[in-house]
């Protein structure tokens, strides 16, 4: 599990808050029906950094697969909700695990889930669930400003090959492949230009190279 917060915000805690918990905009716990503004960080104090953007850790208020979308239980605590606010990225085996998810904010793109040869949107998250392996995944060259979150999500076997479009490259000018090799791999892209995309973020090793 890790930490990866790329927006927070801070907030004087009303009443008791506790870590890795869903919380509302006044700076209480969120609990059931609420819409959080994010997640609590593991240490509370009276004024804490609740993350609104990126990767955190959430206490699980039941089970629940990586890959399912999370919202608030009567303790803030993530639990299996059709309308989530953030994406499970580990499985929760029973309540009080704790879990990595990606937060979602109200009325952001959801999750899109890719299986086969294609091209992937290049903006919001890209969920790949690649079986024995995808060769012919695409990303569609960047427009300024554009931001993408590609993960494995499943993979029996194999390896999942993503190709950048358009003349693309990464950031180091010359890498225009990505290569992941296992279920959790994730890169966070953000158009610099019509051409470039920046890693923001490569968990797991995710191979890059120029093909």
């Amino acid at each position: 599990m890790q930490r990866f917060p790329l927006f927070s915000r801070t907030l004087t805690a009303v009443g008791t808050v506790n870590p890795h918990r869903f919380a509302r905009a006044d700076g209480a716990q969120a609990g059931a029906g609420d819409i959080p503004l994010g997640i609590t960080p593991p240490d509370i104090q009276e004024v804490y950094a609740v993350t609104l953007l990126g990767d955190e850790i959430l206490e699980a208020g039941e089970a629940f697969s990586a890959g399912e979308l999370l919202a608030p239980d009567a303790e803030g605590r993530g639990i299996r909700a059709s309308t989530g606010y953030a994406l499970a990225m580990d499985d929760a085996t029973a309540e009080g695990d704790l879990v990595s998810v990606m937060l979602l904010q109200p009325g952001s793109v959801r999750p899109v889930y890719y299986g086969s040869d294609g091209a992937i949107a290049p903006t919001g998250v890209a969920l790949i669930t690649g079986g024995t392996g995808i060769g012919g995944l695409t990303l569609a060259a960047p427009q300024p400003g554009q931001q993408v979150t590609i993960r494995v999500d499943t993979l029996d076997s194999g390896s999942v090959v993503l190709t950048l479009a358009g003349g693309a490259t990464f950031d180091d000018l010359t890498s225009n492949t990505a290569t992941f090799d296992a279920i959790g791999e994730e890169l966070v892209l953000r158009a610099l230009d019509d051409v470039t995309w920046k890693v923001i973020k490569n968990t797991g090793a995710v191979a890059l190279s120029a093909v």
